[in-house]
């Protein structure tokens, strides 16, 4: 919900300050965009929640038909807190993401790992989505700059 906005975007905020992305963060754009993400009916916000009743992970997905009569499911941004890692965290968020994928009659589930995370942490997401069946279908290109 909308009430979930301000911590998922302070995630947000870690995460990057984790990654290798060369981007100035910005708190009001992240509160909008997330909120966005929760006000429109093809996209969602999902949330972990951890013991302490504190988010502490989320999932931004979104459906699109594109070009097709089922919709396909997107992945846009996947992060939990350092402090939820090695819980169940990312499983129940991953399994969220399938379950609004098939409820939704998704045809396929895209995601991709782009965090620029350390080597562990990115090769811990590979394969957590490969251990959910997920397979490589093909590299992400980058290029740096306007």
């Amino acid at each position: 919900t909308l009430d979930d906005v301000d911590a998922v975007a302070e995630i947000a905020r870690e995460g990057v300050a984790e990654s290798g992305i060369n981007a100035v963060f910005d708190i009001e754009n992240a509160k909008d965009f997330f909120g966005a993400y929760v006000e429109y009916p093809e996209f969602d916000l999902l949330v972990s929640v951890n013991e302490d009743n504190e988010v502490g992970g989320f999932a931004q997905v979104c459906e699109s038909l594109e070009m097709f009569e089922q919709p396909l499911c997107y992945v846009g941004k996947f992060w939990v807190r350092k402090a939820d890692r090695r819980t169940w965290a990312a499983r129940d968020l991953l399994e969220a993401v399938e379950q609004w994928a098939s409820d939704r009659d998704c045809t396929a589930i895209y995601s991709t790992a782009t965090g620029e995370l350390s080597g562990k942490e990115q090769k811990l997401f590979e394969n957590l989505l490969k251990s959910y069946g997920y397979r490589d279908v093909g590299p992400v290109m980058i290029k740096l700059g306007g």
